[in-house]
Formats: C-alpha cells, structure tokens, sequence
C-alpha cells in the first residue's frame, strides 16, 4: 500500500511500461501550448511546445485556430522523471508546427518537444529578413528554444519545473531549410571560401550567407554555428549540401537523413544523398521514400505543391515512416534497444542504408 502511495504521489499516470513501438502512438496523453522565448539576436520567439501529459484538457488543440492535431489543449506535463528534449526547426516559410504529427508523435513517446518560429522567415513573414542573414541565425533559434526550455525547468514558479536536465543537451530536426539548420546546429561547418566563389558565379539558395556571417562574426572564418549539446540530428528533405561542402564530415552525432525520391524543392541527387554522403558520424542512416516529395513531410500540404498530388504517396504514409525511424532512432541513441528493430521498418515505399 505504501507502494502504490508513493507511485500515485509522483503524479505518473498509471503506465506499466512507458516504451511502445516506434510505429504506434506512444503511451503518453500528448499537451501543448505557444509561448514566447527571449532569442540572444534581440528577436523574441513564438515557440510551441509538446510534452507528454499526465493530465490534460478534453478539447484538441487548434494550431492557430487552424489545423487541428492529436495534441490536447495545455495540460500539465508528466515530469517524474527529466525527458529528453527534441527541437524542430520548420522549413523555408513554413511555421512552428508545420510538422506537428511527428512533434506529437515524439511527445507521445516522452519527448520534450520545442519548434521555434524563425521570424523573418515564416508563413507570415517570408523574406522580411534576407535569407543569407537567416542562414546564420536560425541555429542560434534552435539554440535559444532550449535555453528558454532551461530556463523553464530550473524556475520553481513554472509549469516546466523539473521537466529536463539541461545537461543532458537535447537533438534536432528540422524539414527542408530546417534540414539545413538540423545539420548545421549539429556541427555541419559553413564552407565559406566555396559558396563566396559559388555566389560570385552563379544564384544559389543560401547566397549572402557568407556575407551576413562576415558581419556577424569578423575576423572568424570557421563557419561554425553548432551547439555542443547537440546528441542527435535528423533532418528531412534537407537543403544547403553546397553549403557545407566537406564541412559536412564535422557532424560528430548521430544522424538520420530522410528524403523522397520525387522531392523537385531539395532533390535526392543534389542535396539529401550528397549531404548523407558528407557525414562521417555513427551511427548515421539514409531513409529514401518512393513517390514522397518536398511537402509530404508537412501536415500543411496542398495539391499544387509537390508530393501532395494524387499521384504521390499518400502524406500520411509518409509521416508514418517518418515518425517511426525518427522515434527509433532517437530511442535507440539514449539506449532502448527495444527500438532498434525499427531501422528500418518494413515498408514497400522505404529504402534504406546506414553505417553503424
């Protein structure tokens, strides 16, 4: 009886196991919430956070008053025990929870989960600041989400109190230019020399970025806009290999490259092989999905964009493969074996490869 006092006073809910299968939704009531980070460049944050929920509100929430997910409104996140903090960085005028069935996901399995807007370059937003100046501010986004998820845990007064350990660091995702972001947060070094030479030649999506990181950083030509307490990476659809060139092989964390094959936006040959190439971290895997295409990595996707259409695989199948190899893999790096037979799971869409 003393036991079961004890059990019921941590406010767990009542979950013998809290694994489940990378491929099924996890055994935690999922909440979320938009709050407002403090960012270190002077601009302030909207960032949504997800978190498994030991209680919950009956209503699901609406993001934005628009899409409507498996989260529930607010809630009062399980914190027994400090999670493991994942941040999602959106894509290239995409918004915080453009991908919120895999935040949800991930939340559903314990994971702490924060996506900042990159403000200046969002759905509202989109190119109020140039994208070169974006390049190289977007990771310290990524950063300032977990700082603000730090600050959170460590005040009494906050309903995050106790939710992370802040030195247990955190990974990263990130879809398309969040793709690049996940990589270059992870340790992927800016090749500075090459894209001044490529950027003086010819057009390219992340020209100015040598030139806004000159600005920000004179006198320094390493090109690295990392955070050391990056333990994982998972990009999706990634843009920027031309960017990083043999700046790649600094990644020295995990890694799970994701990409369709009919993506016309970042396309398998010249962005999400080449990037998966230049890593030389392990373990790292490449997941390849058949008729997936740019946009069917987001919950926002209409007919017009590619890899919404008729023709392409379904989104839903795509974010299931995708939810699955990403909860594996982070799984697996913190420890759960019990994961480890879902790299990858089997499906007739997915080719797959890894170094481990």
């Amino acid at each position: 009886m003393l036991i079961l006092l004890a059990l019921a006073c941590t406010g767990e809910p009542e979950v013998e196991d809290h694994w489940a299968p990378p491929d099924e939704w996890g055994p935690w009531t999922v909440g979320t919430e938009e709050h407002l980070a403090a960012g270190s460049s002077g601009v302030d944050l909207p960032v949504q956070l997800w978190f498994p929920a030991r209680r919950a509100d009956d209503e699901p929430y609406r993001y934005d008053g628009l899409l409507e997910g498996q989260a529930m409104e607010d809630g009062v996140p399980a914190c027994g025990q400090p999670r493991p903090v994942v941040v999602f960085s959106h894509g290239n005028g995409g918004i915080r929870y453009q991908s919120h069935s895999l935040t949800e996901h991930l939340a559903s399995h314990g994971y702490l989960v924060v996506a900042p807007d990159h403000v200046g370059n969002t759905l509202a937003d989109l190119d109020t600041v140039p994208r070169g100046e974006m390049a190289v501010r977007r990771p310290t986004d990524v950063a300032d989400a977990f700082d603000w998820l730090v600050d959170q845990g460590a005040d009494p007064d906050s309903f995050l109190h106790g939710c992370l350990d802040p030195d247990a660091g955190y990974a990263v995702a990130g879809h398309s230019f969040g793709g690049y972001t996940a990589v270059a947060t992870a340790g992927a070094t800016l090749d500075l020399e090459g894209m001044a030479t490529l950027c003086a030649e010819a057009s390219f999506f992340l020209c100015g970025a040598e030139v806004a990181w000159a600005e920000a950083y004179p006198g320094d030509d390493s090109g690295d806009l990392s955070d050391p307490r990056v333990w994982a990476t998972i990009p999706l659809a990634p843009a920027g290999a031309l960017a990083f060139g043999a700046g790649l092989g600094e990644v020295a964390v995990p890694a799970l490259v994701v990409g369709g094959y009919d993506d016309d936006v970042t396309p398998w040959d010249t962005e999400v092989q080449p990037i998966y190439e230049g890593l030389q971290s392990t373990p790292r895997y490449l997941a390849g999905i058949d008729r997936a295409g740019h946009f069917s990595f987001a919950d926002l996707c209409l007919p017009m964009w590619n890899g919404c259409s008729d023709d392409d695989l379904p989104p839903e199948q795509v974010h299931a493969i995708t939810n699955t190899v990403a909860t594996a893999l982070l799984d697996v790096v913190r420890g759960e074996d019990r994961s480890a037979p879902y790299l990858p799971p089997e499906h007739e869409a997915l080719t797959w490869e890894g170094v481990e």
